[in-house]
Protein backbone atom coordinates (compact mmCIF):
# COMPACT_ATOMS: atom_id res chain seq x y z
CA UNK A 1 0.00 0.00 0.00
CA UNK A 2 1.01 3.62 -0.83
CA UNK A 3 0.69 6.21 2.02
CA UNK A 4 1.20 10.12 1.62
CA UNK A 5 1.84 11.65 5.27
CA UNK A 6 1.14 15.37 5.27
CA UNK A 7 1.82 17.58 8.16
CA UNK A 8 2.07 21.32 8.22
CA UNK A 9 6.04 21.38 9.45
CA UNK A 10 9.04 20.05 7.71
CA UNK A 11 8.57 16.54 9.09
CA UNK A 12 11.93 16.03 10.71
CA UNK A 13 10.75 17.77 13.76
CA UNK A 14 7.65 16.10 13.97
CA UNK A 15 8.26 13.03 16.23
CA UNK A 16 4.77 11.57 15.81
CA UNK A 17 5.25 11.71 12.08
CA UNK A 18 8.74 10.00 12.03
CA UNK A 19 7.60 6.88 14.30
CA UNK A 20 4.40 6.85 11.89
CA UNK A 21 6.85 6.45 8.45
CA UNK A 22 9.28 4.12 10.20
CA UNK A 23 6.04 1.97 11.26
CA UNK A 24 4.62 1.81 7.80
CA UNK A 25 8.13 1.02 6.54
CA UNK A 26 8.36 -1.42 8.47
CA UNK A 27 4.78 -3.08 7.74
CA UNK A 28 5.94 -2.94 4.06
CA UNK A 29 4.07 -0.07 2.71
CA UNK A 30 5.56 2.60 0.04
CA UNK A 31 5.90 6.00 2.14
CA UNK A 32 6.16 9.73 1.01
CA UNK A 33 5.91 12.40 3.12
CA UNK A 34 5.06 16.07 2.50
CA UNK A 35 5.56 19.10 4.53
CA UNK A 36 5.43 22.72 4.68
CA UNK A 37 8.08 25.49 6.13
CA UNK A 38 8.53 29.05 6.18
CA UNK A 39 12.65 29.22 6.65
CA UNK A 40 13.81 28.71 3.08
CA UNK A 41 13.04 27.90 -0.31
CA UNK A 42 11.09 24.65 -1.36
CA UNK A 43 13.12 21.32 -1.21
CA UNK A 44 12.78 17.47 -0.74
CA UNK A 45 15.36 15.30 0.98
CA UNK A 46 15.15 11.94 2.49
CA UNK A 47 14.15 11.03 6.25
CA UNK A 48 14.75 7.30 7.34
CA UNK A 49 14.84 6.19 3.91
CA UNK A 50 11.54 8.12 3.01
CA UNK A 51 11.23 10.80 0.50
CA UNK A 52 10.39 13.81 1.84
CA UNK A 53 8.73 16.82 -0.02
CA UNK A 54 8.59 20.25 1.96
CA UNK A 55 6.73 23.65 0.45
CA UNK A 56 9.01 26.25 1.39
CA UNK A 57 8.85 30.24 0.20
CA UNK A 58 11.48 31.72 -2.55
CA UNK A 59 14.20 34.59 -1.41
CA UNK A 60 12.27 38.07 -0.86
CA UNK A 61 8.67 35.87 -0.07
CA UNK A 62 5.92 38.13 0.97
CA UNK A 63 3.00 36.06 2.79
CA UNK A 64 -0.31 36.79 1.76
CA UNK A 65 -2.62 39.23 4.50
CA UNK A 66 -5.47 37.69 6.07
CA UNK A 67 -8.59 39.40 6.12
CA UNK A 68 -7.91 40.23 9.24
CA UNK A 69 -4.58 41.36 9.05
CA UNK A 70 -5.69 43.84 6.14
CA UNK A 71 -8.69 45.22 8.51
CA UNK A 72 -5.44 45.99 10.89
CA UNK A 73 -3.78 48.15 8.23
CA UNK A 74 -4.16 51.80 8.71
CA UNK A 75 -2.89 54.16 5.61
CA UNK A 76 -1.20 57.22 6.33
CA UNK A 77 0.51 59.58 4.09
CA UNK A 78 1.74 56.88 2.20
CA UNK A 79 3.05 54.49 4.83
CA UNK A 80 0.90 51.64 6.02
CA UNK A 81 0.99 51.67 9.86
CA UNK A 82 -0.14 48.40 12.14
CA UNK A 83 -1.33 47.84 15.70
CA UNK A 84 -0.64 45.09 17.60
CA UNK A 85 -2.22 45.39 21.14
CA UNK A 86 -3.64 42.48 23.43
CA UNK A 87 -7.24 41.96 24.22
CA UNK A 88 -8.36 39.57 26.40
CA UNK A 89 -10.95 36.95 24.91
CA UNK A 90 -12.88 36.00 22.19
CA UNK A 91 -16.01 37.31 23.81
CA UNK A 92 -14.46 40.92 23.85
CA UNK A 93 -13.96 40.95 19.86
CA UNK A 94 -17.68 39.58 19.45
CA UNK A 95 -18.65 43.27 21.59
CA UNK A 96 -16.09 45.10 19.50
CA UNK A 97 -17.39 44.01 16.31
CA UNK A 98 -20.96 44.71 16.79
CA UNK A 99 -20.22 48.13 18.16
CA UNK A 100 -18.71 48.97 15.11
CA UNK A 101 -21.28 47.47 12.96
CA UNK A 102 -23.48 49.97 14.63
CA UNK A 103 -21.33 52.71 13.75
CA UNK A 104 -21.28 51.72 9.90
CA UNK A 105 -25.17 51.87 10.03
CA UNK A 106 -25.08 55.17 11.70
CA UNK A 107 -22.67 56.60 9.38
CA UNK A 108 -24.56 55.49 6.43
CA UNK A 109 -27.83 57.98 7.25
CA UNK A 110 -25.86 60.76 6.68
CA UNK A 111 -25.25 63.43 3.99
CA UNK A 112 -23.01 66.16 3.02
CA UNK A 113 -20.61 67.37 5.83
CA UNK A 114 -23.01 65.15 8.71
CA UNK A 115 -21.99 62.03 6.28
CA UNK A 116 -18.22 63.21 6.10
CA UNK A 117 -18.18 63.48 10.15
CA UNK A 118 -19.57 60.24 10.80
CA UNK A 119 -17.84 58.00 8.24
CA UNK A 120 -14.70 59.30 9.28
CA UNK A 121 -16.00 58.06 12.85
CA UNK A 122 -16.52 54.71 11.44
CA UNK A 123 -13.39 54.31 9.80
CA UNK A 124 -11.52 55.53 13.13
CA UNK A 125 -14.08 52.62 14.66
CA UNK A 126 -12.36 50.12 11.97
CA UNK A 127 -9.07 50.68 13.37
CA UNK A 128 -10.56 50.81 17.27
CA UNK A 129 -11.58 47.09 15.98
CA UNK A 130 -8.10 46.38 15.00
CA UNK A 131 -6.17 47.15 18.23
CA UNK A 132 -9.13 44.98 19.89
CA UNK A 133 -8.44 41.88 17.40
CA UNK A 134 -4.91 41.31 16.91
CA UNK A 135 -3.22 39.12 20.11
CA UNK A 136 -4.31 37.23 23.10
CA UNK A 137 -2.07 38.58 26.36
CA UNK A 138 -1.65 34.69 26.75
CA UNK A 139 -0.50 35.49 30.48
CA UNK A 140 -3.40 36.38 31.10
CA UNK A 141 -5.81 34.30 29.62
CA UNK A 142 -4.43 31.43 31.87
CA UNK A 143 -4.84 32.79 35.12
CA UNK A 144 -8.74 31.55 34.64
CA UNK A 145 -9.64 27.84 33.89
CA UNK A 146 -12.18 28.54 31.06
CA UNK A 147 -12.23 32.44 30.63
CA UNK A 148 -13.94 32.71 27.48
CA UNK A 149 -17.79 31.66 27.60
CA UNK A 150 -17.78 30.43 23.93
CA UNK A 151 -14.87 27.96 24.97
CA UNK A 152 -16.90 26.70 28.39
CA UNK A 153 -20.15 26.51 26.53
CA UNK A 154 -18.05 23.70 24.72
CA UNK A 155 -17.49 25.29 20.99
CA UNK A 156 -16.33 27.91 19.03
CA UNK A 157 -18.41 29.02 16.39
CA UNK A 158 -17.21 30.42 13.08
CA UNK A 159 -19.89 33.26 13.27
CA UNK A 160 -19.05 36.06 15.16
CA UNK A 161 -21.86 37.79 16.50
CA UNK A 162 -24.14 37.75 12.73
CA UNK A 163 -20.31 38.39 10.68
CA UNK A 164 -19.77 35.23 9.15
CA UNK A 165 -16.30 34.32 7.84
CA UNK A 166 -14.35 31.30 5.91
CA UNK A 167 -11.04 29.67 6.85
CA UNK A 168 -10.35 30.79 3.34
CA UNK A 169 -10.11 33.98 4.07
CA UNK A 170 -7.84 33.78 7.11
CA UNK A 171 -5.41 30.86 5.89
CA UNK A 172 -3.99 32.02 2.48
CA UNK A 173 -0.73 29.97 3.72
CA UNK A 174 -2.58 26.97 2.37
CA UNK A 175 -3.76 27.67 -1.07
CA UNK A 176 0.41 28.21 -1.27
CA UNK A 177 1.23 24.96 0.25
CA UNK A 178 -1.22 22.94 -1.60
CA UNK A 179 -0.07 24.78 -5.19
CA UNK A 180 3.90 23.77 -4.22
CA UNK A 181 2.61 20.30 -3.05
CA UNK A 182 -0.14 18.91 -5.04
CA UNK A 183 2.27 17.80 -8.31
CA UNK A 184 4.41 15.91 -6.27
CA UNK A 185 1.45 14.15 -4.11
CA UNK A 186 -0.23 13.34 -7.47
CA UNK A 187 2.20 11.78 -8.84
CA UNK A 188 2.81 9.25 -5.72
CA UNK A 189 -0.75 8.13 -6.67
CA UNK A 190 -1.38 7.27 -3.44
CA UNK A 191 -3.93 4.81 -2.11
CA UNK A 192 -3.87 6.11 1.45
CA UNK A 193 -3.39 10.53 2.37
CA UNK A 194 -3.09 10.38 6.21
CA UNK A 195 -2.72 14.23 7.16
CA UNK A 196 -1.74 15.07 10.26
CA UNK A 197 -3.19 17.54 12.36
CA UNK A 198 -5.85 20.28 10.88
CA UNK A 199 -2.91 22.16 8.33
CA UNK A 200 -3.13 20.23 5.38
CA UNK A 201 -6.72 18.53 5.73
CA UNK A 202 -7.63 20.85 2.95
CA UNK A 203 -5.23 20.09 0.66
CA UNK A 204 -5.65 16.15 1.34
CA UNK A 205 -9.12 16.39 0.83
CA UNK A 206 -8.88 17.97 -2.25
CA UNK A 207 -5.63 15.19 -4.06
CA UNK A 208 -8.90 12.63 -2.75
CA UNK A 209 -10.95 14.90 -5.16
CA UNK A 210 -8.69 14.89 -8.26
CA UNK A 211 -7.43 10.97 -7.76
CA UNK A 212 -11.49 10.34 -8.17
CA UNK A 213 -11.93 12.80 -11.22
CA UNK A 214 -9.23 10.70 -12.71
CA UNK A 215 -10.88 7.01 -11.84
CA UNK A 216 -8.83 5.96 -8.78
CA UNK A 217 -10.31 5.59 -5.13
CA UNK A 218 -8.09 7.46 -2.03
CA UNK A 219 -8.64 6.77 1.18
CA UNK A 220 -8.38 9.61 3.71
CA UNK A 221 -7.43 9.45 7.15
CA UNK A 222 -7.51 12.79 9.65
CA UNK A 223 -4.92 12.33 12.70
CA UNK A 224 -6.43 15.38 15.08
CA UNK A 225 -3.40 16.19 17.37
CA UNK A 226 -5.06 18.82 19.29
CA UNK A 227 -8.61 20.00 20.36
CA UNK A 228 -8.64 22.85 18.27
CA UNK A 229 -12.02 24.51 20.13
CA UNK A 230 -9.35 24.58 22.94
CA UNK A 231 -6.60 26.23 22.13
CA UNK A 232 -7.00 29.27 23.71
CA UNK A 233 -3.58 30.47 23.38
CA UNK A 234 -4.50 31.54 19.71
CA UNK A 235 -6.43 34.19 18.41
CA UNK A 236 -10.31 33.52 18.48
CA UNK A 237 -10.60 34.73 14.51
CA UNK A 238 -7.90 31.91 14.04
CA UNK A 239 -8.98 29.50 16.25
CA UNK A 240 -12.77 29.81 14.32
CA UNK A 241 -10.90 29.60 11.27
CA UNK A 242 -9.04 26.47 12.44
CA UNK A 243 -12.31 24.83 13.60
CA UNK A 244 -13.98 25.92 10.44
CA UNK A 245 -11.24 23.73 8.16
CA UNK A 246 -12.05 21.19 10.25
CA UNK A 247 -15.68 21.10 10.45
CA UNK A 248 -15.64 21.19 6.80
CA UNK A 249 -13.48 18.24 5.81
CA UNK A 250 -13.86 16.15 9.35
CA UNK A 251 -16.64 14.35 7.68
CA UNK A 252 -14.96 12.91 4.62
CA UNK A 253 -12.45 11.26 6.17
CA UNK A 254 -12.74 7.49 6.11
CA UNK A 255 -11.13 7.02 9.41
CA UNK A 256 -9.82 9.31 12.34
CA UNK A 257 -7.21 8.90 14.50
CA UNK A 258 -6.55 11.42 17.55
CA UNK A 259 -4.25 11.39 20.72
CA UNK A 260 -6.31 10.47 23.84
CA UNK A 261 -9.74 8.68 24.32
CA UNK A 262 -11.21 12.04 25.63
CA UNK A 263 -10.26 13.79 22.87
CA UNK A 264 -11.64 11.41 20.87
CA UNK A 265 -14.94 11.35 22.50
CA UNK A 266 -14.98 15.08 22.20
CA UNK A 267 -14.47 14.92 18.77
CA UNK A 268 -17.27 12.21 18.10
CA UNK A 269 -19.80 14.54 19.81
CA UNK A 270 -18.77 17.77 18.38
CA UNK A 271 -18.96 16.43 14.77
CA UNK A 272 -21.69 13.97 15.34
CA UNK A 273 -19.25 10.70 14.14
CA UNK A 274 -20.40 7.73 13.47
CA UNK A 275 -17.82 6.27 15.27
CA UNK A 276 -15.50 7.38 17.64
CA UNK A 277 -11.97 8.16 16.46
CA UNK A 278 -9.25 5.36 17.46
CA UNK A 279 -6.27 6.61 19.77
CA UNK A 280 -2.87 6.45 18.84
CA UNK A 281 -0.90 7.98 22.08
CA UNK A 282 1.85 10.01 21.61
CA UNK A 283 4.01 6.87 23.28
CA UNK A 284 7.86 6.77 22.82
CA UNK A 285 9.78 3.97 20.43
CA UNK A 286 12.57 3.11 22.62
CA UNK A 287 16.03 2.16 22.31
CA UNK A 288 18.87 1.52 24.28
CA UNK A 289 21.47 3.98 24.93
CA UNK A 290 25.15 3.86 23.11
CA UNK A 291 28.20 3.38 25.04
CA UNK A 292 29.31 6.51 26.79
CA UNK A 293 25.36 7.99 26.93
CA UNK A 294 25.02 10.89 29.14
CA UNK A 295 21.77 11.68 30.87
CA UNK A 296 20.52 14.30 32.98
CA UNK A 297 22.63 13.83 35.92
CA UNK A 298 25.45 13.92 34.07
CA UNK A 299 24.69 16.84 32.31
CA UNK A 300 23.39 18.94 35.05
CA UNK A 301 26.07 17.47 37.04
CA UNK A 302 23.68 16.22 39.66
CA UNK A 303 25.33 13.23 41.60
CA UNK A 304 22.83 12.12 44.60
CA UNK A 305 20.25 14.77 45.30
CA UNK A 306 16.49 14.62 44.62
CA UNK A 307 16.06 15.74 40.83
CA UNK A 308 12.88 17.13 39.60
CA UNK A 309 12.78 16.56 35.54
CA UNK A 310 10.41 18.23 33.24
CA UNK A 311 10.69 17.23 29.46
CA UNK A 312 9.31 19.43 26.48
CA UNK A 313 8.48 23.39 25.39
CA UNK A 314 7.88 25.46 27.62
CA UNK A 315 5.04 28.54 27.48
CA UNK A 316 3.09 29.88 29.74
CA UNK A 317 0.24 27.64 29.62
CA UNK A 318 2.70 24.72 30.52
CA UNK A 319 2.57 25.89 34.24
CA UNK A 320 6.73 25.12 34.73
CA UNK A 321 6.91 28.17 37.15
CA UNK A 322 5.23 26.23 39.79
CA UNK A 323 7.62 23.92 39.93
CA UNK A 324 10.59 27.14 39.88
CA UNK A 325 8.74 28.49 43.00
CA UNK A 326 8.57 25.17 44.51
CA UNK A 327 12.45 25.08 44.93
CA UNK A 328 12.45 27.82 47.64
CA UNK A 329 10.73 25.23 49.77
CA UNK A 330 12.86 22.01 48.84
CA UNK A 331 16.14 23.18 49.76
CA UNK A 332 17.98 19.57 49.07
CA UNK A 333 16.07 19.13 45.14
CA UNK A 334 16.96 20.09 42.13
CA UNK A 335 14.42 20.93 38.56
CA UNK A 336 16.26 19.77 35.79
CA UNK A 337 13.76 21.13 32.30
CA UNK A 338 15.02 19.38 28.74
CA UNK A 339 14.42 21.86 26.60
CA UNK A 340 14.95 22.77 23.00
CA UNK A 341 15.63 26.57 23.24
CA UNK A 342 15.69 29.13 25.58
CA UNK A 343 12.30 31.33 24.57
CA UNK A 344 11.18 34.55 26.55
CA UNK A 345 9.33 32.46 29.27
CA UNK A 346 12.14 29.93 30.29
CA UNK A 347 14.64 33.04 30.68
CA UNK A 348 11.59 34.47 32.73
CA UNK A 349 12.10 31.23 34.83
CA UNK A 350 15.75 31.62 35.21
CA UNK A 351 15.29 35.26 36.41
CA UNK A 352 12.73 34.31 38.93
CA UNK A 353 15.20 31.56 40.02
CA UNK A 354 17.84 33.98 40.39
CA UNK A 355 15.42 36.48 42.48
CA UNK A 356 14.30 33.36 44.51
CA UNK A 357 17.85 32.41 44.93
CA UNK A 358 17.61 28.90 43.49
CA UNK A 359 19.13 29.37 40.56
CA UNK A 360 21.92 26.80 41.36
CA UNK A 361 19.12 24.26 41.58
CA UNK A 362 17.50 25.16 38.30
CA UNK A 363 19.14 23.12 35.15
CA UNK A 364 18.70 23.18 31.47
CA UNK A 365 19.74 20.67 29.11
CA UNK A 366 19.48 20.28 25.02
CA UNK A 367 16.60 17.53 23.91
CA UNK A 368 18.21 14.39 22.69
CA UNK A 369 17.00 11.73 19.94
CA UNK A 370 13.20 11.24 21.30
CA UNK A 371 13.68 7.34 21.31
CA UNK A 372 16.68 7.74 24.03
CA UNK A 373 14.55 9.99 26.27
CA UNK A 374 13.50 7.32 28.42
CA UNK A 375 16.88 6.24 29.59
CA UNK A 376 18.06 10.03 29.37
CA UNK A 377 15.26 11.14 32.76
CA UNK A 378 15.72 7.36 34.10
CA UNK A 379 17.69 8.38 36.85
CA UNK A 380 15.97 11.39 37.78
CA UNK A 381 13.29 11.08 41.45
CA UNK A 382 10.01 12.91 39.87
CA UNK A 383 9.12 13.70 36.69
CA UNK A 384 6.66 16.53 35.99
CA UNK A 385 3.59 17.70 33.88
CA UNK A 386 2.75 21.05 35.22
CA UNK A 387 -0.06 21.89 32.92
CA UNK A 388 -2.32 24.97 33.43
CA UNK A 389 -5.86 24.29 32.84
CA UNK A 390 -7.32 24.95 29.33
CA UNK A 391 -9.55 22.73 27.32
CA UNK A 392 -6.80 21.25 25.15
CA UNK A 393 -5.30 20.15 28.17
CA UNK A 394 -7.83 18.72 29.81
CA UNK A 395 -7.98 16.37 27.15
CA UNK A 396 -4.19 15.56 26.85
CA UNK A 397 -1.89 12.56 27.38
CA UNK A 398 1.55 14.08 26.92
CA UNK A 399 4.38 12.53 25.33
CA UNK A 400 6.61 13.31 28.73
CA UNK A 401 3.59 11.26 30.34
CA UNK A 402 4.02 7.82 28.43
CA UNK A 403 8.22 8.79 28.16
CA UNK A 404 8.02 8.74 32.33
CA UNK A 405 6.49 5.66 31.94
CA UNK A 406 8.55 3.86 29.87
CA UNK A 407 11.37 5.19 32.67
CA UNK A 408 9.55 3.97 35.68
CA UNK A 409 9.40 7.62 37.59
CA UNK A 410 6.89 8.55 39.60
CA UNK A 411 4.88 10.94 37.97
CA UNK A 412 3.72 14.36 39.90
CA UNK A 413 0.89 15.64 37.59
CA UNK A 414 -1.27 18.85 37.92
CA UNK A 415 -5.55 18.18 37.97
CA UNK A 416 -5.96 18.36 34.50
CA UNK A 417 -8.45 15.50 33.53
CA UNK A 418 -7.09 12.93 31.29
CA UNK A 419 -3.78 12.67 33.22
CA UNK A 420 -4.64 13.28 36.99
CA UNK A 421 -7.41 10.33 35.83
CA UNK A 422 -4.48 8.08 34.75
CA UNK A 423 -1.89 8.88 37.68
CA UNK A 424 -5.16 8.20 40.44
CA UNK A 425 -6.28 5.49 39.39
CA UNK A 426 -3.18 3.26 38.02
CA UNK A 427 -1.73 4.67 41.43
CA UNK A 428 1.26 6.46 39.12
CA UNK A 429 2.40 8.87 41.28
CA UNK A 430 0.28 12.35 42.63
CA UNK A 431 -1.91 14.52 41.41
CA UNK A 432 -1.64 18.74 42.70
CA UNK A 433 -4.16 21.71 41.72
CA UNK A 434 -2.78 23.26 38.94
CA UNK A 435 -0.62 26.55 39.52
CA UNK A 436 -0.74 25.83 43.73
CA UNK A 437 2.97 26.02 44.69
CA UNK A 438 1.64 24.76 48.22
CA UNK A 439 -0.29 21.50 46.62
CA UNK A 440 2.84 21.10 44.34
CA UNK A 441 5.57 20.73 47.35
CA UNK A 442 3.19 18.95 49.47
CA UNK A 443 2.96 16.40 46.58
CA UNK A 444 6.67 16.59 45.49
CA UNK A 445 7.74 16.17 49.08
CA UNK A 446 5.79 12.85 49.10
CA UNK A 447 6.77 11.31 45.89
CA UNK A 448 10.54 12.05 46.97
CA UNK A 449 9.83 10.42 50.59
CA UNK A 450 8.27 7.36 48.87
CA UNK A 451 10.48 7.42 45.72
CA UNK A 452 11.38 3.55 45.50
CA UNK A 453 7.88 2.31 46.17
CA UNK A 454 6.38 4.08 43.19
CA UNK A 455 9.41 2.96 41.23
CA UNK A 456 8.80 -0.68 42.18
CA UNK A 457 5.34 -0.62 41.72
CA UNK A 458 5.20 0.91 38.29
CA UNK A 459 7.82 -1.54 37.53
CA UNK A 460 6.02 -4.91 38.39
CA UNK A 461 3.73 -3.93 35.88
CA UNK A 462 5.30 -4.80 32.49
CA UNK A 463 1.86 -4.58 30.58
CA UNK A 464 0.93 -1.06 31.84
CA UNK A 465 4.26 0.33 30.36
CA UNK A 466 4.21 -2.04 27.09
CA UNK A 467 0.32 -0.05 26.89
CA UNK A 468 1.97 2.80 26.67
CA UNK A 469 5.23 2.35 24.08
CA UNK A 470 4.72 2.49 20.94
CA UNK A 471 4.88 -1.16 19.75
CA UNK A 472 1.16 -1.12 21.15
CA UNK A 473 0.09 1.97 18.95
CA UNK A 474 1.39 0.58 15.95
CA UNK A 475 -0.94 -2.28 16.17
CA UNK A 476 -3.33 -0.07 16.61
CA UNK A 477 -2.28 2.26 13.30
CA UNK A 478 -1.94 -1.24 11.53
CA UNK A 479 -5.39 -2.66 12.13
CA UNK A 480 -6.41 1.24 11.12
CA UNK A 481 -4.99 0.82 7.36
CA UNK A 482 -6.20 -3.23 7.45
CA UNK A 483 -9.57 -1.92 8.01
CA UNK A 484 -9.09 0.02 4.90
CA UNK A 485 -7.67 -1.97 2.82
CA UNK A 486 -10.81 -4.41 3.21
CA UNK A 487 -13.49 -1.87 3.34
CA UNK A 488 -12.37 0.35 0.52
CA UNK A 489 -10.63 -2.18 -1.73
CA UNK A 490 -7.24 -0.73 -1.47
CA UNK A 491 -4.87 -2.94 -2.80
CA UNK A 492 -1.68 -4.22 -0.21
Amino acid sequence: MKIAYLAGNDIQIDARVLKYIDAALGAGHLVHAFGSTTERESYETAIHGCPVTVAGVPEGYVPPTTRMQRRQKLPWFGMSLVFRPYYRTASQVVRAERQVRAWRRWARQGRGVRGLARRTMAALGNQWLALRRPHIDIQDSFDARFDDPLVAAGELDVYFGDLRFSWRDELPRITHDEAELSDALDSFEPDVIHVHDVFMLAIAARAVDRAAARGRRVALVYDAHEYIIGLTHLDPRLRAAYVDLEREFIGRADAIITVSPRLARLLARDYDLDETPAVVLNAPLVIDPPAGFEDIRDRARVRDAPVMVYVGGINAARGVETAVYALQHMTDTHLVLVTNRINKVVQGHLNLAYRLGVAARLHIVDFVDPRLVPAYVARATIGLSTLHHTPNHEVAITNKFCEYLQATLPILTSDTAAQAELVRDLRLGAVYEAGSITDFVWKARMLVRHHDGFRARIASRPELIHSYHWDAQVDVLNAVYSRLERHLGISA
